[in-house]
């Protein structure tokens, strides 16, 4: 029995080949760690929802302008920095707390011995939005636990 997973595009329903384009919704967080004796930023995911998956950019651009109208975005594609302005309301977003963020991610799919593996080719922070306009989902314990317990191991 063939477990290739089918993805359909939302927008021209064709069947998705690599790479699969998507739309997640994430709640994340910025914060510090030590690679090689030196301080770098990072970008924690604690929450990952896929919303929508596109067979190439230009069926996202196509549903693009409905996804900001439904977001009630203003602005799109803010800049990656520890202060944001929030894309719907404009007010700051400290990225240091968790805050939502809608990315559009390009990857090839392919099998793996215990599942799918998905390679990054290609990842655009869509929106980021302030917690008054959209309160991030909170991680389930295990989730945390997990992620205090990488923190401590990378710190040691």
């Amino acid at each position: 029995m063939d477990d290739t997973p089918i993805f359909k595009c939302w927008v021209c329903h064709e069947v998705i080949a690599n790479p699969t384009w998507d739309l997640s919704r994430n709640v994340q967080k910025f914060g510090t760690d030590i690679w090689e004796g030196k301080a770098r930023e990072t970008i924690n995911t604690l929450l990952s929802q896929q919303m929508f998956v596109y067979d190439s950019q230009e069926c996202w651009h196509l549903h693009e302008p409905a996804v900001a109208s439904e977001l009630k975005l203003k602005t799109t594609y803010p800049p990656s920095s520890p202060f944001t302005p929030c894309c719907r309301c404009g007010t700051a977003v400290d990225r240091s707390l968790p805050h939502v963020s809608y990315a559009i991610t390009a990857m090839n799919l392919q099998e793996a011995p215990d599942g799918w593996l998905g390679e990054v080719i290609d990842s655009k922070e869509f929106a980021v939005l302030c917690r008054d306009c959209e309160e991030p989902d909170e991680p389930a314990a295990e989730a945390v636990a997990e992620y205090e317990n990488q923190t401590e191991r990378t710190s040691a």
